[in-house]
């Protein structure tokens, strides 16, 4: 059963977070991308947190004018989850399962953003995707 608790990177396994256990190489990812409506540009924002691994990482991508630039950062992860700021690159979460957002902060790239993601319907749970 999804959870308010369900928006924040705080899983342990690939199921909602009502379900508990462990797995090391488990990861926890927020994925962001857009355009513009005369399609002339482009963005993609993750981040994603390795907790077995200690890791939090992110990545912003605009391309534009047919150029791509990216701003890349990676952490230590601690013991604080809830902590979703590399470097320059934070996603906050407003209201759960309701609105999110991704700012990028001034860097050595002049690139910053404040984007604001609010839901469209309502949400679902997705089948599980297992590797083998």
């Amino acid at each position: 059963m999804i959870t308010k608790a369900d928006d924040y990177p705080i899983h342990q396994l690939p199921h909602p977070i009502s379900e508990v256990g462990t797995e090391r190489n488990f990861y926890d990812r927020y994925f962001f991308n857009g355009y513009s409506k005369k399609e002339d540009f482009y963005f993609a924002a993750v981040l994603c947190l390795y907790p077995n691994l200690n890791i939090m990482d992110a990545s912003f991508t605009l391309a534009v004018d047919g150029k791509q630039h990216n701003i890349r950062s990676s952490r230590i992860l601690g013991l604080e989850r809830l902590n979703t700021k590399v470097g320059p690159i934070e996603v906050k979460v407003l209201e759960p399962l309701e609105k999110l957002s991704v700012e990028v902060s001034k860097n050595d790239s002049d690139i910053t953003a404040k984007l604001q993601f609010a839901k469209r319907f309502e949400p679902m749970q997705e089948p599980n995707m297992t590797l083998f």
